[in-house]
């Protein structure tokens, strides 16, 4: 069963324009306000301050 996805997989995906992948970010408020979804790909997380901040925007 595949549980990660590799960095490989996530570069050619920037680079066919399906993601923007920018990285850890100290502040991802203004990135939520940009954003037109947020997916926590986790498991077992419950609910984290990330998910909370989004629901907020």
């Amino acid at each position: 069963m595949k549980t990660a996805i590799s960095a490989k997989e996530v570069s050619q995906w920037q680079q066919e324009g399906y993601i923007e992948w920018v990285g850890e970010q100290s502040d991802i408020i203004p990135w939520l306000a940009e954003s037109h979804v947020f997916v926590l790909p986790s498991y077992r997380e419950g609910m984290p301050r990330t998910v909370l901040e989004a629901a907020h925007w």
